[in-house]
């Protein structure tokens, strides 16, 4: 699902039996309940969607109920209340997520997954802007200007591949970076001075150890 993988075959072939195993109605209810007193899925958040996709994927493996996730389920009284219990906890752990009531636990599911990525680029796109589009004010000090690049920094390695070719693009916009921040740091006319040359090469260096870690 979205290149997401919740169930293998083999947890489908397992919850294919067990729903169709004559098994009474208060013991698939007990089941379920008993399951879920020791493996809950959290709530959705914009910071936490891989540990809940991953409690998501462990809850179907060892509640056998993976055959409620097909496109086509089988008409059993398992798979009735198997279905009717994940669309309920699917919904309360996205409540933020609209979803229409009696919607099958797969409509459900997909739903989820795909709001949920498309708020990761989302925000992705902004984290990338921020970083690249940083500019420093005129009279941001050498501190301040490491500590906002740094958070900045820290956001963008959290979130992105930091390839070679993306670390040399780095050092030619954070060269450029130094001089507009150690530049009007030190208000003066002349740049070239040799104080100018000291701060930038000091900030310069600071903040290109920082890309390398």
């Amino acid at each position: 699902m979205n290149n997401i993988i919740f169930a293998t075959s083999d947890d489908v072939k397992t919850s294919l039996k067990e729903a169709h195993r004559k098994t009474e109605v208060w013991t698939l209810t007990e089941r379920l309940g008993n399951i879920e007193k020791i493996c809950t899925i959290p709530k959705l958040t914009s910071s936490n969607w891989n540990s809940h996709f991953e409690s998501i994927k462990w809850l179907i493996s060892v509640t056998e109920t993976a055959c409620v996730f097909l496109p086509v389920t089988p008409s059993t009284k398992a798979v009735i209340i198997w279905s009717a219990w994940w669309a309920t906890k699917l919904k309360e752990s996205a409540s933020h997520i609209k979803i229409n009531d009696n919607e099958t636990p797969l409509f459900v599911l997909t739903t989820i997954v795909s709001q949920t990525q498309a708020a990761m680029r989302s925000n992705l796109i902004e984290i990338i802007n921020r970083f690249w589009t940083f500019q420093p004010s005129n009279n941001m000090s050498q501190s301040k200007f490491l500590v906002e690049y740094e958070r900045r920094l820290n956001e963008f390695k959290q979130n992105n591949t930091i390839t070679l070719e993306l670390k040399r693009q780095m050092k030619y916009l954070l060269n450029y970076k130094v001089c507009l921040a150690a530049t009007g740091a030190i208000r003066v006319r002349q740049s070239q001075t040799h104080e100018s040359r000291q701060l930038r090469y000091s900030c310069r260096s600071v903040a290109w150890r920082k890309i390398c870690i």
